[in-house]
């Protein structure tokens, strides 16, 4: 995903005779200067990331799957063999080589995302609102009847809406074929950042390229993976379903409503998704990831096992405060807890691992959703069930984060240090351990 050129020998002579011409700097300035570009490079970091998980959101929300350098490129193809689709198998073909391109978007957005806000101390405490807001909030604003990243879920409904206007609300080919349209722009430009983007320092320093030491990896790091497999398995088993088919349970609950007023009402539904990532971010900064994993989840089942309401506006109020719980709490977490709870060289495995399982558990909760409701005499009851169950879910996520996930320090170079020692003691060969540095001008008048 991300191309570092290596400093060849003359280049590092060049760099010293061009040191050795310029003027003396001040210790202090050149500090100023070096943390100034390290806050530059991190924030641009967490930003591109943050764009990749964008483009995701828009496409989940537009063919319900999950869309995204190489996996750009894998985006960008199925985006546009979706525009070509003729026949149905077609569609299906085009949606897995887009999901394919999306799986191998989220451990890398996210990594990217974490480390490139490690790169200072100011960009480290702030790095659960950044991570938040270029990760789960990307993927809501973009589309959320779907999905889990959210900024692209909203968009999508809104672009939606759009195009049928354009149509004179009329459902034919070009409506959906300019909407799959419309959003490869976003990963086609999305791969001229990612080409001259390099490597995090976190990762040239500590990445392991070949023989990894899986046994040893497990005996240490088992408990961290099956709680955040476990938790986003909860998570994504609620989420998913319950922003699927938000314009479903609305026509439910309003049968003379048209498809505009459905998709519209979906996605104002959707749209509560944005301030949960964003007030869940924050409070990440404060009580800690994993006490605001837990919290979330607990108050996520509280809100949920309420009775539906009667009154139409008040429910579509409940049903979006019901889906913003869920973003304040593990929606925003997941990521993190995932990428902390691991030294660099195992971050991005770990993270795709557990992303997969939750993958599994919205595929799950997709599949028994609609026949949980139909197994009741009524809708109204149908609905209640769904949402008690989702809520029982959200409960053992909440012991799930509390019992398994552990505590880890705010300095990614902390658990890296103690896994490099762990390794030592127990007799793995670390001399491959890590790249060396590209020597640069400010490294060596440093």
């Amino acid at each position: 995903m991300t191309v570092s050129s290596d400093c060849s020998a003359i280049e590092r002579v060049e760099t010293t005779v061009k040191r050795d011409k310029e003027p003396v700097q001040t210790s202090r300035e050149r500090q100023d200067e070096s943390e100034k570009e390290s806050r530059s490079s991190g924030v641009l970091n967490v930003v591109v990331s943050g764009l990749g998980l964008f483009s995701d959101g828009y496409n989940a929300q537009i063919s319900e799957c999950w869309p995204s350098d190489g996996h750009e490129w894998y985006v960008s193809l199925g985006g546009w063999m979706l525009i070509d689709s003729r026949m149905f198998w077609m569609m299906i073909v085009a949606r897995g080589v887009v999901g394919f391109g999306a799986g191998g978007e989220y451990p890398v957005c996210a990594t990217s995302a974490t480390e490139a806000a490690d790169e200072t101390a100011n960009l480290r405490k702030k790095r659960g609102f950044l991570v938040a807001s270029t990760t789960d909030f990307a993927v809501d604003l973009v589309c959320r009847n779907l999905f889990e990243a959210h900024l692209g879920l909203g968009v999508a409904g809104v672009v939606a809406l759009i195009v049928l206007a354009c149509f004179h609300q009329d459902i034919r080919g070009g409506v959906w074929r300019v909407s799959f349209g419309i959003v490869l722009v976003i990963p086609v430009g999305i791969c001229f950042f990612r080409l001259r983007m390099i490597d995090s320092k976190q990762y040239r320093r500590h990445a392991i390229k070949s023989q990894y030491p899986y046994w040893l990896v497990l005996k240490r790091y088992w408990k961290p993976m099956l709680g955040t497999s476990l938790a986003w398995f909860c998570y994504d088993f609620v989420t998913y379903p319950f922003g699927i088919f938000s314009s479903t349970i609305i026509e439910q609950l309003s049968p003379e409503n048209t498809t505009v007023q459905n998709i519209g009402y979906g996605t104002v539904i959707n749209c509560f998704y944005l301030p949960g990532s964003l007030l869940g971010g924050l409070l990440m900064d404060r009580i800690g990831r994993k006490q605001n994993m837990t919290l979330g989840f607990v108050v996520w089942g509280i809100w949920g096992s309420h009775p539906i309401q009667t009154v139409f506006p008040l429910v579509v109020v409940m049903y979006g405060i019901f889906m913003a719980l869920g973003e304040m709490g593990p929606g925003v977490s997941t990521f993190l807890c995932a990428a902390e709870s691991f030294p660099t060289p195992l971050r991005g495995h770990s993270l795709g691992l557990a992303a997969a399982v939750g993958k599994a558990g919205a595929s799950i909760g997709t599949e028994v959703f609609t026949p949980i409701q139909d197994s009741f005499s009524s809708t109204y009851k149908g609905q209640q069930a769904v949402f008690l169950i989702g809520s029982a879910f959200t409960i053992v996520g909440g012991l799930i984060a509390w019992s398994l996930i552990p505590g880890m320090s705010r300095e990614l170079e902390t658990e890296d240090a103690k896994f490099k020692a762990y390794l030592e003691e127990n007799g793995y060969d670390i001399s491959s351990y890590g790249d060396s540095l590209c020597v640069t001008r400010n490294d060596i008048i440093q």
